[in-house]
């Protein structure tokens, strides 16, 4: 009579099983999440201070940017001492 076999160890996948299939997520996943979009802010021609959205434009004030919980004064942004 033959011996029972042992149990057999299960293989764990070579490293570069694993890395192509995290490549192969990271493809699917830049299909289906949405890529964002940015608000902008810009100082239009009348130097007002302008918040660009995708849902519109918002013209800042002192008030909405306290609002924003900014506390910076529109003046620095308005007259280019606050920039990239």
């Amino acid at each position: 009579m033959a011996a029972p076999k042992m149990f057999t160890l299960k293989m764990f996948p070579e490293p570069l099983t694993i890395l192509m299939g995290v490549i192969v997520l990271a493809v699917i996943s830049t299909w289906l999440l949405p890529a964002g979009t940015y608000s902008k802010l810009l100082v239009d021609d009348n130097k007002a201070f302008v918040m660009t959205t995708p849902e519109g434009d918002v013209r800042l004030t002192q008030n909405t940017l306290d609002d924003l919980s900014v506390k910076i004064p529109v003046d620095k942004f308005c007259n280019g001492d606050i920039h990239r």
